[in-house]
């Protein structure tokens, strides 16, 4: 019997709220949530479960469909910016990227957090944006800077009355003050965590509390303290196993008797680290793993695994962070701020003149019309054919889809017909709601001309599609006239005989085979009225190899503008870059091309709608 989707919702903010105290409980029901959820379609269910699923399996520090599923979620929440899954995907991914050492990426979805915490009223989670951009600012030096978000982290989380997240609060001022050398206010701040954690039972926090308050003393410098609190919090977590734990506690002994000079005490503790910072799969641990080695192995004179040790922490370390990598983030921080102040006093003003009604009126009338514009969005992912489709002939495929607003004038399309695969990447006139209407048109006249096609070829549909498309917009060719169209690629895949049918109206693809690309040229006419269009599409026909990838794309990657001067990223660098990912699989793909296209777009606006198929055979 199907769940209803009032118990789903109660399901979805149950597994929230346990993500952190029962995480394998949250994961559980959050996998329930997905597959409850796909029964019956509901597609806010399956990306709430999906996210979930995502922050559970960082918090175990298993690997599986962390990344995907936070991109899938970041995608998603971006169009539902109200629901409570927008900022906790933000903050979590700032989290991922932290553990992964790099914090530009963080900040860029922790500045994207905070500006929207503005208008999210989940407070919560704008508590916990706070606490992710804390702890960044720790790893890059900035404890004043620190020490302010904690605070407001703090308040937050006393306000709403959650003494849980309160200690967990309190827990980081103590590091950041101990860091900053308050060594009273840190242990002021340790003893308030301790006492909330022991009155709630919560053994995992405690054990983190005596940690911290144990790096504190070793900061201090009084080493036989700080060995006291890391041995209590090695007997906390002889019942919680938690492998984050583990490494701080393991290192922290080890320090301290490093520092005493106790090589032969520090060893079991020091030996260890490398390998639990690779299961963990965090940089930040590792490099500071190697440190210590590297230190022990000088203390008992074995000066070959010494140096072997500094060097790759070296290295490890300025892959992480370095002194230009530390300006930029200073500077893109302070820009932040500078704009967040700027907007304030905008809205501060604008709201006590005589224009207040005035901008109450605006806001609601842009609610009225993004209400519309969202429903307008699942009209238009309804009428794109389900993927099921597709995973009938391909199994190894991925999916970037990036509209430039909510809905978009690219689209990506399939069918089948007598055991072939249809497939299309389709770029209409602009973007926004004339491209979506443009795009539903194009979806509409696609199916209709391959459940009815005579001749089976791929320029067959285009020149049909051509037609109506010119029917349907009474193209005259006449001066003056619209001259919206399409920029489409159209494939056609057999499976029986691996062999590929490809027509293109501006729109080419790209096949890698053995690491070399190989660049199938479109026609330089449009799916529209053009002075070419009695003539004929060019039918392409191409025998496959096994392991063949084939990319079907818009304009929207090549043409966003980004990089140190701002200008387009452009053709051949990205097929430089489809080249050097080609090895990876799939949805691996999909990862590094977001990565490369948040990299290069940077403070950038995004200027189109962004489309990539990757197709692996």
């Amino acid at each position: 019997m199907n769940v209803s989707i009032n118990q789903i919702d109660k399901q979805i903010d149950q597994a929230i709220d346990i993500r952190y105290s029962k995480t394998e409980e949250s994961h559980a029901l959050a996998v329930q949530i997905v597959n409850d959820s796909q029964k019956i379609k509901y597609e806010r269910g399956i990306e709430y479960g999906k996210i979930i699923i995502a922050i559970t399996n960082f918090i175990l520090a298993i690997d599986d469909y962390v990344f995907e599923f936070l991109i899938d979620g970041y995608d998603y929440f971006k169009l539902n910016k109200q629901e409570k899954g927008y900022l906790i995907v933000l903050d979590t991914l700032g989290g991922y990227y932290d553990n992964q050492g790099d914090y530009e990426k963080a900040f860029f979805y922790i500045n994207e957090g905070i500006e929207a915490s503005k208008s999210n009223l989940y407070r919560e989670g704008e508590a916990d944006i706070l606490s992710t951009n804390g702890r960044v600012l720790i790893r890059i030096g900035n404890y004043v800077k620190a020490i302010e978000s904690f605070e407001k982290c703090l308040q937050i989380r006393k306000e709403l009355q959650l003494q849980r997240a309160q200690a967990s609060a309190l827990n980081l001022l103590g590091r950041a003050h101990a860091l900053k050398g308050n060594y009273d206010n840190s242990e002021e701040y340790y003893c308030q965590s301790i006492g909330i954690r022991k009155e709630l039972n919560d053994i995992g926090g405690i054990t983190w509390s005596y940690i911290g308050i144990a790096s504190m003393y070793v900061l201090r410098g009084e080493e036989f303290k700080s060995i006291f609190y890391y041995k209590k919090a090695l007997d906390y977590n002889f019942y919680n196993r938690d492998l984050n734990l583990d490494f701080q506690i393991n290192k922290g002994i080890g320090e301290a008797h490093l520092k005493q000079k106790e090589f032969k005490l520090a060893k079991d503790f020091i030996l260890p680290l490398v390998d639990l910072a690779q299961k963990i799969k965090s940089k930040p641990l590792l490099y500071q793993a190697k440190e210590l080695l590297s230190i022990y192995y000088e203390g008992i004179g074995d000066y070959e695994k010494a140096f072997k040790f500094y060097k790759e922490f070296v290295k490890l370390k300025e892959e992480v962070i370095n002194t230009a990598t530390q300006n930029r983030i200073a500077n893109k921080q302070a820009e932040f701020e500078i704009i967040n102040a700027k907007k304030e006093a905008e809205i501060f003003e604008l709201r006590n003149v005589e224009l207040k009604k005035a901008f109450i009126e605006i806001e609601e009338k842009n609610k009225e019309i993004m209400d519309s514009i969202k429903y307008a969005f699942k009209i238009q992912m309804a009428l794109i054919p389900d993927e099921s489709i597709i995973e009938k002939y391909i199994n190894n495929y991925f999916i970037f889809y990036l509209p430039k607003d909510i809905v978009s004038g690219d689209f990506y399309w399939f069918d089948e017909h007598n055991g072939k695969l249809v497939v299309a990447a389709v770029d209409c006139t602009g973007h926004g709601v004339p491209g979506a209407l443009m795009s539903m048109l194009g979806v509409t006249f696609l199916t209709e001309i391959v459940t009815n096609i005579r001749e089976f070829n791929a320029n067959s549909i285009l020149e049909d599609l051509r037609k109506r498309i010119i029917n349907s917009l009474k193209q005259k060719g006449i001066e003056g006239e619209n001259k919206d169209g399409m920029d489409i690629s159209v494939i056609i895949y057999d499976p029986k005989n691996m062999s590929l049918q490809y027509a293109g109206a501006y729109n080419p693809i790209y096949i890698i085979r053995d690491s070399k690309l190989i660049e199938y040229k479109a026609d330089r006419m449009p799916i529209g009225i053009h002075n070419r269009s009695n003539e004929p599409f060019v039918n392409n026909k191409i025998e496959l190899n096994k392991d063949d990838i084939i990319y079907l794309f818009s304009d929207g990657f090549a043409d966003q503008f980004g990089g140190e001067k701002g200008k387009k990223y452009k053709y051949k660098p990205f097929k430089k870059f489809l080249c050097s990912i080609n090895k990876q699989d799939m949805a691996t793909q999909k990862k590094l091309l977001h990565e490369e296209l948040i990299r290069w777009k940077g403070n950038n606006e995004q200027i189109d709608d962004i489309l990539i198929l990757g197709l692996k055979y």
